[in-house]
């Protein structure tokens, strides 16, 4: 009797496909990250200080978005991050969410408790003048928390589980030449669907 053999290029499953979303996406973040800062460090003694909190916002929204819930494919989790880096990985989250994204008036204490909450309304009181002033944490703090460390370190480990699907399955598709997109579809395990040229897409909203 004739063995029949399991076929070892079968079609990813659903959630090998979210990941490969997920992981592709998160790759391309933290590229983004590390390229930026590389640039930022490059001129940042040239930039006002509110172009640096612009561009401080832009990396810290950046690299934790691949840890935010995404519709769809779900989120990168904590584990991915090494214990000895833990901490730095919070830290950059709470400024994310708490000083940039968005702002927290109370709740998010500095860890010097003569200062109080990190971002502060103050007021500067001379003999004949005043200033008012609303302070969020310097650019400076992005390297104590080590983000391009972390984002480097991530880019890697983002490139090894892409690496490892494309060599699975990819390499063996032979796809006729043309533009496809990766089908997040339940039912219908064809992993790439023929997508029309990126200029012809339009967003649509349900």
């Amino acid at each position: 009797m004739a063995i029949q053999r399991t076929n070892a290029t079968a079609a990813p499953n659903l959630e090998e496909r979210r990941n490969f979303w997920l992981w592709t996406y998160a790759s391309d973040a933290f590229k983004e990250v590390v390229s930026t800062w590389d640039a930022f460090m490059a001129i940042r003694r040239q930039l006002s200080e509110p172009v640096q909190k612009t561009l401080t916002a832009g990396l810290l929204v950046t690299y934790a978005k691949p840890f935010l819930p995404c519709h769809g494919v779900g989120k990168l989790p904590e584990s991915v991050i090494p214990t000895a880096l833990l901490n730095a990985h919070k830290a950059l989250l709470d400024l994310r969410h708490k000083s940039f994204a968005h702002l927290d008036a109370s709740n998010y204490q500095s860890s010097d408790p003569n200062i109080g909450n990190v971002n502060q309304v103050r007021l500067a009181q001379t003999k004949e003048h005043y200033k008012i002033e609303f302070i969020t944490p310097s650019p400076d703090i992005l390297i104590k928390c080590k983000i391009r460390a972390l984002a480097a370190m991530l880019s890697d480990k983002a490139t090894y589980h892409t690496d490892k699907f494309i060599e699975k399955y990819i390499h063996k598709l032979r796809l006729k030449p043309g533009e496809y997109r990766l089908s997040l579809d339940p039912i219908d395990n064809t992993p790439f669907v023929p997508a029309p040229p990126l200029p012809m897409l339009k967003a649509t909203r349900s």
